[in-house]
């Protein structure tokens, strides 16, 4: 389990379509055992973030792969422009986000935190990803399917979520984990639609996605979060 993190003040929004900096919250899109605020505990302590539920066309919901945790095969989401996901948008502090990415894909914080700066330091330069677009990167020597951190484009504001580079069916029922991702999306959408959300998504889960899987960029790791602010004419140091 994550160690909790010693901040536990509330993140200060940072506007949409800017650069989230430490102290400033990032959007993290959970969409399967992170939609309920024990799932996320597991990686940031006591969860004390703001949320929202949110919709995210251009991608969909499925079960793929095997998971080592759960004994079977867990949820990502993968690009299809026909599809919509429904996820939980949870505010996190940059070192919070750090620990989530570490811990869905096995690494230290440190390799984390590289995927991580990676994006802000494109997303410093390029400013955030066009309107049904996303800009990826790999988050190197994972030990789970989880790795790639991905940046969605959305109106109110980029979305980050953890998810596969691969595309894989649906192995094994991890019956434990599904009821974990249905509590969420109950939490969420109700009973009944919470219901056809899931079967929908296994329904799915037993073929491979029609897309083409997500790709990653093949250079390294961007720099430092000071680096990061001097290109976004950000003074860490006021």
């Amino acid at each position: 389990m994550a160690p909790m993190c010693a901040a536990r003040r509330s993140p200060t929004p940072a506007q949409a379509g800017s650069v989230p900096l430490p102290g400033q919250s990032y959007r993290y899109l959970a969409y399967g055992s992170n939609l309920v605020s024990d799932g996320l505990a597991r990686y940031i302590g006591e969860v004390t973030a703001a949320d929202e539920a949110t919709e995210v066309p251009g991608w969909h919901l499925r079960f793929q792969g095997r998971s080592t945790r759960w004994q079977g095969s867990p949820a990502i989401i993968m690009p299809d422009q026909t599809g919509r996901v429904k996820g939980r948008a949870w505010s996190l502090l940059h070192t919070q986000l750090i620990s989530v990415v570490a811990g869905e894909a096995g690494v230290d914080d440190a390799t984390a935190e590289r995927a991580i700066d990676t994006l802000l330091t494109r997303h410093a330069r390029l400013g955030p990803p066009s309107p049904a677009t996303h800009r990826t990167a790999t988050v190197q020597a994972a030990i789970s399917q989880y790795d790639t951190v991905v940046v969605i484009a959305h109106p109110a504001g980029p979305l980050w979520a953890v998810t596969s580079s691969t595309t894989d069916v649906l192995r094994q029922r991890c019956e434990p984990y599904i009821a974990q991702v249905l509590r969420g999306l109950t939490q969420l959408l109700g009973p009944d639609r919470a219901t056809d959300e899931m079967e929908a998504a296994l329904a799915r889960s037993n073929d491979l996605p029609p897309g083409p899987a997500i790709t990653t960029p093949s250079h390294p790791p961007g720099g430092h979060i000071e680096q990061i602010a001097d290109a976004a004419g950000v003074d860490l140091h006021p």
